[in-house]
């Protein structure tokens, strides 16, 4: 009878019932095996190279679709009335105006940085949030950031 496991000659799979009574002969490999240094050696390269393979992986992006920003400007220049009412859940002036006089009135302010999140953004996550009752991640998700940035 064929055994389902590759046999390896480098390792003694003879097995001795007085160092395991349940030892199974065709399929313990730690009973009675011996590696030899060479393959000890080769065994120990080959974990490091795997790891370091794993290690070097080139990280995807977690997020593919738009950018925050650019689905803001999107859908604020998509000139579609409705759209913009079904994502906001107001009109497109009245959405202008919020963020004109949370720019004025409130120490809301955008980022600095260009990368960063602008006060159209902001309110616009926040509209999202309180609109559909969504979660971080989901919020994430649609504006392609970090739950921390949403959390802000």
């Amino acid at each position: 009878m064929a055994s389902e496991y590759p046999e390896y000659p480098e390792f003694d799979t003879e097995c001795d019932p007085e160092c395991d009574p349940e030892c199974d002969p065709e399929f313990d490999l730690e009973c009675d095996s011996i590696i030899g240094e060479d393959r000890e050696e080769e065994l120990i390269q080959e974990a490091i190279l795997v790891a370091l393979t794993y290690k070097e992986r080139v990280n995807q992006p977690y997020h593919t679709g738009l950018k925050g920003r650019d689905y803001v400007q999107e859908l604020l220049n998509c000139g579609n009335q409705r759209r913009c009412f079904e994502v906001l859940r107001t009109s497109l002036t009245t959405f202008q105006a919020l963020v004109n006089w949370l720019g004025i009135n409130t120490e809301l302010k955008g980022s600095r940085t260009q990368a960063g999140t602008r006060i159209e953004e902001k309110l616009m996550i926040f509209l999202y949030i309180i609109s559909r009752g969504a979660s971080n991640r989901d919020t994430a998700e649609r504006f392609s950031c970090s739950g921390r940035t949403i959390s802000k």
